[in-house]
């Protein structure tokens, strides 16, 4: 019965520590969405969204382009344009933290007949990510987006 037990126990192991090196280590193209939360300094906060593009390159390193609207403040739409490098840690096969540094490149939409700005910076973040199945990964964000401007996104993640 021990005996039983224990090669019941070893196959499970090497069957999971098999398929989930390999989760950890997709590299290629994905894609995703997140909802957030935008805080700008002296105004309410407001729902922001986004939609992105990546490449990762390896288990270490990976590359984005996003588009996000951050929110409606005192009349004034904001969006975003951001390129970023994301370092990433992995915690364990299915779990990993990463940091962001990019740049943003921010519009201010006053409307009709109005004319402002929004100042263009570099962008710093970090977030956990995790791997829900080979494709779909969870995952969540904070990242400074401009001067006096903060956000927080959950999002999906879908591996092409």
């Amino acid at each position: 019965m021990k005996k039983t037990l224990s090669l019941l126990a070893l196959s499970s192991a090497l069957a999971f520590g098999a398929a989930a090196p390999a989760l950890a280590n997709d590299v290629g193209p994905y894609g995703g969405i997140d909802l957030g939360i935008t805080d700008i300094d002296g105004a309410d906060s407001e729902v922001g969204f986004g939609a992105f593009l990546g490449y990762r390159i390896n288990a270490n390193l990976a590359g984005e382009v996003a588009l996000r609207r951050l929110g409606s403040f005192g009349g004034v739409d904001l969006n975003a344009f951001q390129i970023s490098a994301l370092g990433i840690l992995p915690f364990n096969n299915q779990t990993s933290g990463y940091l962001r540094v990019g740049y943003g490149f921010n519009d201010a939409d006053c409307g009709v007949g109005r004319r402002c700005s929004a100042d263009d910076r570099a962008i710093f973040g970090f977030g956990l990510r995790h791997q829900l199945n080979r494709q779909l990964t969870l995952r969540g964000e904070y990242t400074s987006v401009a001067k006096d401007a903060d956000q927080f996104n959950v999002g999906l993640e879908f591996k092409f």
